[in-house]
């Protein structure tokens, strides 16, 4: 019913849908994209929350995404949906200014599935500084294992995550640090 509704083209055909299904997960991701498209962002916004909470309502009562060991990999193709839901989220909420939040619900999509399917480190360092984490991006830029040169966002965050440490305390945070990331990421 669903991919007959894709197939239509119209979007009443999906509203219909969720009038009779108000949790089916692929009519709220579709119709909020459109929303979204459309510039009704608070909608498009509710519908992704109540994407999650189908999702959060189905998880099984043992079932604790909290520790970080908590595994759903993206190759699955059931768990798709879910990673859509939280990738779109993780926007509306920076469209909110609710960068905090961005920033734990990209470390949650990060613990899901290590591998990255959404690239979230594209976009982790910005919901970071905006957030003023700055220990914690100093942190993982440390510990991530995968540095290659075609994230130069993350040698640049680093470089000014370290200048806003030695801004707000010049004694535990020597400006040399800065300097010398600030260095590696121009090379």
């Amino acid at each position: 019913l669903f991919t007959q509704c894709i197939e239509t083209g119209d979007p009443n055909s999906l509203f219909q849908l969720l009038g009779q299904y108000p949790y089916h997960v692929g009519s709220l991701l579709q119709l909020s994209e459109l929303l979204k498209q459309t510039g009704d962002f608070q909608r498009a916004a509710d519908f992704i929350e109540r994407a999650l909470f189908a999702f959060e309502s189905g998880w099984h009562h043992e079932f604790d995404w909290k520790n970080g060991k908590s595994r759903i990999l993206h190759k699955h193709k059931e768990n798709r949906e879910l990673f859509y839901a939280l990738f779109r989220h993780i926007q509306m909420l920076g469209r909110r200014g609710c960068c905090r939040t961005g920033l734990e619900c990209c470390k949650l999509l990060l613990s899901f599935d290590l591998s990255d399917p959404l690239f979230v480190v594209g976009m982790i360092d910005y919901y970071a500084i905006r957030s003023k984490q700055f220990n914690f991006l100093l942190d993982f830029f440390d510990d991530f294992s995968q540095k290659p040169d075609l994230l130069p966002n993350l040698y640049y965050s680093a470089a000014l995550a370290a200048f806003m440490l030695n801004e707000e305390s010049p004694d535990d945070y020597p400006i040399e640090n800065a300097d010398c990331k600030l260095q590696k990421a121009i090379i």
